[in-house]
């Protein structure tokens, strides 16, 4: 998927399930420059810039499992 900007609002983003996982590359990539004025106003006071994956909806991925969920640096990394 190419977009400047996705914004789940009322619906729902789905890539696979817990019962059929996406095995293959899901890429969401996400277009625009830093300059852009591309963007989106959540509320009055709140306004987004550009590269936007905004969520109040739902959004599920369910891929392939890996096997370790997570990491943890011990020391900084360059």
């Amino acid at each position: 998927m190419h977009a400047n900007t996705i914004y789940v609002r009322a619906g729902e983003l789905h890539i696979g399930s817990e019962e059929y996982p996406f095995i293959h590359e899901a890429r969401i990539t996400l277009h625009g420059g830093r300059d852009d004025h591309q963007g989106i106003v959540v509320h009055d006071a709140i306004e987004a810039g550009n590269k936007i994956l905004a969520n109040v909806g739902v959004i599920r991925m369910y891929g392939i499992k890996r096997p370790q969920k997570m990491s943890r640096l011990t020391a900084i990394a360059p």
